[in-house]
């Protein structure tokens, strides 16, 4: 329930820039792990012990 008078234009502001946010960060990460997996040069000890 809303009360007379509460707008949510500051929170679906916050919230909008929080999403902006978030998905960059996802984009940065996926963007580092295809990186990874095209140009890794490990040991396969190093690789064997990721994997477990």
């Amino acid at each position: 329930m809303t009360q007379p008078g509460t707008t949510l234009g500051n929170t679906i502001g916050a919230m909008l820039i929080g999403s902006i946010f978030s998905a960059a960060l996802y984009g940065a990460a996926c963007l580092q792990t295809w990186y990874y997996y095209m140009h890794q040069n490990d040991r396969w000890s190093l690789r064997l012990l990721v994997q477990l």
